[in-house]
């Protein structure tokens, strides 16, 4: 009995930290991932020019 009652809610936390955390993490990893792509699309051209010119 100690033990189950031990056990069962750290994985309950666990689980919800690791949701939040899940969570967090996809979303600043899609911010930063859009952000890089945004960056590199918008510094290639400029380069381009700079290289041409």
């Amino acid at each position: 009995m100690i033990q189950e009652k031990q056990v069962s809610p750290i994985p309950k936390v666990n689980g919800a930290k690791f949701v939040v955390w899940f969570i967090v993490a996809a979303a600043v990893t899609g911010i930063v991932f859009c952000y890089a792509i945004y960056n590199s699309y918008m510094t290639r051209p400029i380069v381009k020019i700079e290289e041409e010119k």
